[in-house]
């Protein structure tokens, strides 16, 4: 086969890969990053740090404060998500005892990403992972990837540093995150739901 017809094989077969990529629902559309904190509008002043709770379905409450100076993006998107309601119902489906508890949010696919606030992507992020941090999940080798997945850190996982966007922190009721991580498991998902019934945020 010349060399020409090689190439003109190779021409028609990605223009095949296109057409049928076009003809496929949202194949060609691809998920916004979010990179300004100025696209997601919150009513609280950012310069401060925002106080939340976190109501549980057995009526605990676990409170924190959130920090836009460190990671701006971060606060705002997961404030933005809690005052729709979309953590409500959903539970902390992974559990490690004494470690750590995380919430994936309603596992629905995401309207927009946002960009990973910490060194490894560029960002300069002060917040250490200590115990009590509240920090942003996203899928390994992807760092512009979270969204909705937050978890709250148990023991000291400083080496997190660098690699998550730490956002906030624990200041009340982390005993309830303590026995949250100590329920029953099936691997690491709680046999019995550990359901969030809201969060709250409370403001400045």
């Amino acid at each position: 086969m010349s060399g020409k017809m090689k190439k003109l094989r190779k021409f028609v077969a990605i223009l095949g890969v296109l057409a049928i990529c076009l003809l496929l629902p949202g194949c060609a559309e691809k998920v916004r990053v979010i990179t300004n904190p100025n696209d997601l509008e919150i009513p609280y002043d950012t310069s401060r740090l925002i106080k939340f709770e976190i109501v549980m379905e057995d009526d605990s409450v676990i409170e924190g404060e959130l920090y836009p100076l460190v990671a701006p993006i971060t606060v705002r998107n997961f404030v933005t998500l809690a005052e729709s309601g979309y953590y409500n119902g959903t539970t902390f489906n992974r559990v490690i005892a004494d470690k750590i508890i995380q919430c994936s949010g309603t596992g629905e696919e995401a309207p927009y990403k946002i960009r990973g606030e910490f060194e490894e992507n560029g960002w300069k992020n002060t917040l250490s992972h200590l115990r009590g941090t509240l920090s942003m999940s996203h899928v390994d080798g992807d760092n512009d990837s979270g969204y909705g997945t937050f978890f709250i850190l148990l023991e000291n996982r400083t080496y997190y540093d660098g690699d998550y966007a730490a956002f906030g922190k624990i200041t009340s009721g982390l005993i309830n995150c303590d026995l949250i991580s100590r329920v029953e498991v099936d691997g690491t998902s709680p046999v019995e739901p550990q359901t969030i019934r809201e969060i709250n945020i409370l403001g400045n």
